[in-house]
């Protein structure tokens, strides 16, 4: 029985789910993919996109997801794609980019389980082999069972929060992932009301992955570069505005050494950068929750993005004139 399960888990689920992500894209036939986490979800809209750049665009993203698998959208979806689209936008958070072990579990777990193909070189050396020891790396890597731990874990939380809590607190239907982080002093992005544990949570997290000369080889950003450039893809790199940014609180000289530094990377390789993090244009009235913004956000936003993008290009989409960027 062990071994029947182990077959289904190991078969079924990576090949549906890759395939359909390579099918809907291939049915969208986007021009510009925009790839991120669930600030990409709610930071997009996808009409106004397509008002402004005049082609198709789409999103791929995942909650919670880090440069893992967003390294796999690019490489298995995006680039694999016949013809891939000529431009991919990854948007990304300072502590997000250069992180190789962010969101090797749970939720974002089981959707980098199913991206990954047979061989996965970098995301064994890059993720795994970093984040865990060398038994639980064998077991999270070569036994599909030990994936159920994550969605277990995801499924009870969701009940949890979705069938008891909300309903004892009258919350609507669908709505208690959103109050869950509404009140999470984190979740609001406020770090005057961040407890002594997350501060150092936070700057423990900040002192590794902000250290961007230290951790730009370890991480699968190389590996973006070449791939999008191997495949024809233009890769723009998407820096975003945070809450805290428009609430006017004072960049960290960490975070502005990792923008002047990842700023320098970019230009030596001929990778564009769009950075929004000083963007005093995006007011705290255009966010949402936490780092989301709002559907008017969202849409103002979009729209600022794509006017950059053109330019950054040098080349309207729509009708092909001008240089690409290379």
């Amino acid at each position: 029985m062990l071994a029947a399960a182990t077959w289904a888990a190991r078969s079924a689920p990576r090949t549906t789910a890759l395939a359909l992500e390579r099918a809907l894209l291939a049915e969208a036939g986007p021009e510009v993919v925009f790839v991120g986490n669930s600030t990409t979800r709610e930071g997009i809209d996808e009409a106004e996109a397509e008002r402004r750049l005049g082609v198709r665009v789409t999103r791929l993203w995942t909650d919670g997801s880090g440069s893992a698998l967003w390294w796999l959208y690019l490489k298995n979806v995006v680039a694999a794609a016949t013809p891939p689209p000529r431009v991919c936008c990854i948007l990304f958070r300072d502590h997000e980019l250069t992180n190789p072990t962010l969101a090797l579990t749970g939720a974002p777990g089981m959707q980098l389980r199913a991206l990954m193909g047979a061989d996965e070189p970098e995301l064994d050396r890059l993720g795994w082999s970093a984040a865990f020891d060398p038994i639980r790396r064998l077991l999270a890597r070569s036994w599909p069972l030990y994936s159920v731990r994550d969605s277990a874990a995801t499924a009870v939380d969701r009940f949890v929060r979705d069938r008891i809590v909300g309903p004892l607190l009258r919350i609507a239907p669908g709505q208690a992932g959103l109050h869950y982080w509404l009140a999470l002093s984190d979740g609001r992005m406020d770090p005057a009301l961040l407890t002594a544990y997350q501060q150092r949570e936070e700057d423990q997290r900040d002192t590794t992955s902000l250290d961007f000369d230290a951790q730009v080889g370890k991480s699968y950003l190389p590996e973006m570069v070449e791939t999008a450039r191997a495949a024809g893809v233009t890769l723009v790199l998407v820096r975003i505005r945070t809450r805290r940014d428009a609430r006017g609180i004072p960049m960290p000289g960490r975070n502005r050494r990792f923008g002047a530094r990842l700023g320098e990377w970019c230009a030596g390789r001929g990778v564009p950068l769009i950075d929004h993090r000083n963007d005093e244009a995006l007011t705290p009235d255009l966010f949402g929750y936490g780092d989301h913004l709002t559907k008017r956000g969202a849409q103002f936003f979009t729209e600022r993005l794509c006017d950059e993008i053109r330019a950054t290009l040098g080349e309207d989409l729509a009708t092909g004139k001008g240089p690409v960027h290379q």
